[in-house]
C-alpha cells in the first residue's frame, strides 16, 4: 500500500500462475461386432459381465496412444483506492484486469 497523502490510499496487486502437464495416455481396446453375440449376462446394474461370440466372428484390436500437453497461464492485475476528503465521505475504487489462457 502506499499512502500518498492522509486523504488518498492506494493499493496494487498482481498475480501470476503457470501449469504445465505432459501426460500420455496408453489404451488398449477390443473390439466385436454385437451380431457375433451369441448370449450375454448381465449383474444387477445391467453391466455385461459375460458374453460368448460365435465362432465366426470378428475381434478388432486397437492400441490408442496419444499425448495431452496443457500449458495454462494467468495473470491477474488490480488497484484499489481510497480517498477521505473528510470525517464523513469515504470514496473506494476498485479496478482489475485478468487473463487466463
Amino acid at each position: 500500500a502506499r499512502v500518498v497523502n492522509d486523504k488518498l490510499k492506494l493499493t496494487a496487486d498482481a498475480l501470476y500462475t503457470q501449469l504445465r502437464v505432459n501426460s500420455r495416455s496408453n489404451q488398449l481396446g477390443y473390439y466385436t461386432d454385437p451380431s457375433d453375440i451369441v448370449s450375454a449376462t448381465a449383474n444387477g446394474n445391467g453391466t455385461v459381465t459375460h458374453f460368448v461370440r460365435s465362432a465366426s466372428g470378428g475381434l478388432a484390436t486397437d492400441q490408442i496412444v496419444f499425448d495431452s500437453p496443457r500449458d495454462a497461464k494467468t495473470y491477474q492485475l488490480a488497484l484499489h483506492a481510497r480517498y477521505t476528503p473528510d470525517d464523513r465521505s469515504v470514496l473506494d475504487v476498485d479496478l482489475s484486469h485478468s487473463q487466463a489462457t
